[in-house]
């Protein structure tokens, strides 16, 4: 009968709300859509712990929510009442197995951090080092797995409200139940921790607190204290000392600024364009900055992963950013695409694509920076029907939230130019140690070169066959079997064009490797040219 009135409440919370959203979020410039998604935030703070965890996924995930709505739910509160400490007390001595007194010389009465899953302490284990022990509210879990089956039924209401949205709530259900998984279990976030320390081992003034596994349980995580001032913390000094900018802010030590963006950026280039693995919520709480300008990355509850395609879509992206170069950037966001674009509609995107790079390298200020950018990138993947991938959506959300950080303390220095060394380098890593940055970026402009005279897919050959301008053809698609040796061939043939350039050049590439693509490209070139004409013969 309980969990019948929970189901009518989250019920008239959410569903006249989100199909309303639905229906105006294609005009978000409309006053019902903007009371709609700041109804929705306050609806989702309102019905609880889930909803509020369910919101923070949703603040990450532009591509599902779009950009407006995952903006607004940055504004979720995310504080809960502190957990008395003899509970707290009670909790790690469940999950030990043992009594306080037998794992810690001391521990915090007062938290240092709460939230809507857990609770932060300090403390300090019998060998005298300090740490941060981060403990679960009790009876979360099941409040939240309570809540999971009320929320799938509302997701497919919706869907069946809704079905021609491209919003798909089951899709959200999926996402919902695997993160907050995760999230309740603080093994996954030692896991990930103990991954970002070994990756970030050689990036100088960088360091990832350590997991004490000895002590950490699902519910408990033990790790070591991170001394310093998170980004929060020196915004709200800034605010109290009436600093325009944190070059003015009077501390027991000296902080630049420009070294703090710098080792933030060096750290996440690496992360995500070298490890393809990188911490996804960067926002102020979440970066600690100790002295000598230091920095410290804490609370990976949100994650990103690439895989071979979104890596090289990140990557490619970034370049073309940094390089001022729109033709490179709309070759990318052109594989995006789900239809086809005319000739005018990718006009129009060149063009818009271009005026917004060009005025984000000529600002060298804050008026127009990589945050207005890549919300732009979000903004037109609607108009031109773009499908961003997750680890996309959160490679590019996570250089917004840096960009955003540098622009609220008033950084002086262009992040662009900050940005571009990181990418060039990371670029150079991935290809080989060895290649000089100078001979990786003449392959690259090679690369693009040669793509502008390519097909950008079988059906443009195809187009570009049946007009004539290839060879004079018809029809050849008709027989099977020579389209299908055509199209491997074509494809093999494209993909040793594309990446001849850098391949040849990288000196740890083998000479017998070389002979091997040398003597490979010209045959494939006879191949499907061979095929062309076999398959005229056959028309004829």
């Amino acid at each position: 009968m309980k969990s019948l009135g929970r189901f009518f409440v989250i019920c008239q919370g959410l569903i006249p709300l989100f199909i309303v959203f639905t229906f105006t979020k294609n005009n978000p410039e409309s006053k019902r859509f903007k009371k709609t998604i700041i109804n929705i935030r306050f609806a989702l703070q309102d019905l609880g712990i889930t909803f509020i965890k369910l919101g923070q996924l949703l603040s990450a995930r532009p591509d599902i929510v779009g950009l407006e709505l995952s903006q607004e739910l940055r504004n979720l509160l995310d504080e809960e009442p502190i957990i008395p400490f003899s509970i707290v007390t009670e909790i790690i001595e469940k999950e030990s197995g043992m009594p306080l007194s037998k794992v810690y010389k001391k521990i915090d009465h007062e938290p240092i951090g709460t939230a809507s899953i857990a609770q932060v302490q300090k403390g300090m284990l019998l060998s005298g080092h300090p740490v941060a022990i981060k403990v679960q509210r009790p009876g979360i879990e099941k409040v939240i797995q309570n809540d999971l089956p009320v929320f799938k039924t509302i997701c497919k209401i919706i869907d069946s409200l809704t079905p021609h949205s491209s919003l798909k709530f089951s899709y959200l259900y999926q996402e919902f139940v695997e993160w907050v998984t995760n999230e309740l279990d603080f093994s996954v976030e030692g896991k990930r921790a103990d991954k970002f320390r070994e990756n970030m081992a050689d990036i100088e003034g960088v360091s990832i607190p350590r997991v004490y596994w000895e002590h950490t349980t699902k519910r408990v995580l033990v790790m070591s204290y991170v001394e310093g001032l998170t980004v929060n913390q020196l915004l709200n000094i800034m605010k109290n000392q009436h600093a325009p900018t944190l070059y003015d802010v009077k501390l027991d030590y000296k902080i630049n600024p420009d070294l703090l963006i710098k080792r933030t950026v060096e750290s996440i280039a690496k992360q995500a364009l070298v490890d393809k693995f990188f911490h996804g919520d960067l926002h102020p709480a979440n970066i600690i900055v100790q002295k000598n300008n230091k920095i410290a990355f804490v609370d990976f509850g949100i994650i990103g992963s690439l895989d071979a395609e979104e890596h090289a879509q990140i990557l490619f992206i970034l370049l073309a950013i940094v390089q001022d170069n729109p033709e490179a950037l709309l070759k990318v966001l052109q594989s995006l695409i789900v239809s086809d674009l005319s000739k005018e509609d990718l006009g129009k995107l060149h063009q818009q694509l271009a005026d917004e790079l060009h005025s984000l390298h000529e600002s060298s200020g804050s008026k127009v920076g990589l945050n207005h950018f890549i919300s732009m990138l979000f903004i037109i993947s609607r108009k031109y029907s773009m499908t961003y991938s997750k680890g996309l959506i959160i490679a590019l959300k996570t250089i917004a939230q840096i960009d955003s950080v540098a622009g609220q303390i008033g950084l002086r220095s262009s992040l662009i130019e900050i940005l571009k060394p990181e990418v060039e380098k990371c670029m150079t890593q991935m290809l080989s140690s060895e290649i000089s940055k100078e001979t990786v970026y003449n392959s690259l402009f090679e690369l693009v070169e040669a793509g502008k005279k390519l097909p950008q897919t079988l059906t443009e050959l195809e187009k570009l066959i049946n007009h004539g301008e290839l060879a004079k053809v018809k029809n050849f698609s008709s027989t099977p079997s020579t389209a299908s040796f055509l199209q491997t061939g074509v494809l093999a043939m494209s993909s040793l064009i594309v990446s001849f350039p850098i391949v040849m050049s990288a000196p740890v590439i083998t000479s017998t490797y070389r002979n091997i693509i040398t003597i490979a490209t010209p045959l494939l070139l006879f191949f499907v040219f061979g095929k062309i004409f076999e398959g005229r013969k056959g028309v004829n």
